[in-house]
């Protein structure tokens, strides 16, 4: 069974360095090598031959304060898997040079590796620096260049899917701004959805001031259900389709610019929305439960009467 040794080989002590707080990496590099090789004969590259049984990393620093931690992580073939090992050392005695190995105690499987080190400042422990190297063990240059050129359209791919989560996180955080705006307090996206079959996402914000935040429940008869004080229901091009929003002690109900009715209730109004597109309202007043339903009939929403028990 094979055995993977991660050490922390420590600190060579160069020149003494004064009290700083960003300590940054200077030089990085991999060589084969191991606790007793030196300095001098450590030989970096990123290509090694599956014969190599143990490797070292060389982390030189700038600015390293004493009590400045340096933390190596080594993953094969990258981070996107689960790490082989982890270690840290603390600088003392003005030590500017960190070494840590990777060893095994069996032949190496041939494949790209990786090591990335975090570098926290001595007061707070706050990442100041990052680096990463990757290598190559008992790789030929062909099988070299196949995962190179599978890295590079992975990371072409991520980097399209986290510039479009940003971008729908910026979209969404606008239109949660202007429900605040219009709540005239704090918003919570409860629901993301296509809601009324037109093949475009809505999204429903609700008031969260002095209640708790109800998400909208959906099932097979109900495609949103949920109990606020106020909410507003808006199309991903910023139109405003559906709200209820509060006008002194009622509640004013609209579709889209138009008022259809208001219901007099200064609790939460529990709201639904059937399959069929039509809005139920419930409330409680007077001491007698209502409910009311914004129906819709040729593209047209009206508003029933209002029937209380």
């Amino acid at each position: 069974m094979k055995r993977f040794l991660v050490v922390a080989f420590g600190f060579f002590l160069l020149a003494g360095c004064g009290d700083t707080v960003d300590p940054t990496i200077q030089f990085m590099g991999i060589s084969p090598g191991g606790m007793q090789t030196t300095l001098e004969e450590l030989k970096f590259g990123d290509r090694f031959p599956a014969t190599e049984k143990e490797f070292v990393a060389v982390i030189s620093l700038e600015n390293a304060a004493d009590g400045t931690s340096v933390e190596a992580t080594w993953f094969s073939p990258d981070d996107r898997t689960m790490p082989l090992g982890r270690t840290a050392i603390v600088t003392e005695s003005g030590a500017s040079i960190a070494r840590f190995t990777l060893a095994t105690t069996d032949s190496w499987k041939p494949a790209p590796y990786k090591v990335i080190v975090d570098v926290k400042e001595s007061k707070n422990f706050i990442t100041t620096a990052t680096g990463s190297l990757q290598f190559f063990i008992g790789m030929t240059d062909k099988q070299i260049e196949a995962y190179q050129a599978e890295w590079t359209e992975f990371d072409r791919r991520n980097q399209e899917e986290l510039h479009a989560l940003k971008t729908e996180g910026e979209f969404e955080q606008g239109l949660a701004n202007k429900a605040a705006a219009k709540f005239g307090g704090a918003s919570l996206l409860a629901l993301k959805k296509n809601l009324l079959g037109d093949e475009e996402l809505e999204y429903v914000f609700i008031d969260t001031r002095n209640q708790d935040a109800y998400i909208p429940n959906e099932s097979a008869t109900i495609t949103m259900e949920a109990t606020v004080r106020q909410l507003v229901v808006v199309g991903a091009d910023g139109e405003e389709h559906f709200s209820i929003m509060e006008r002194g002690k009622s509640k004013e109900v609209r579709v889209a610019d138009k008022v259809l009715t208001t219901v007099p209730a200064s609790d939460g109004v529990h709201v639904s929305l059937l399959p069929t597109g039509t809005w139920v309202l419930q409330w409680e007043a007077s001491g007698k439960s209502c409910v009311q339903e914004i129906r819709k009939a040729d593209a047209v929403y009206e508003a029933a009467e209002a029937v209380c028990s």
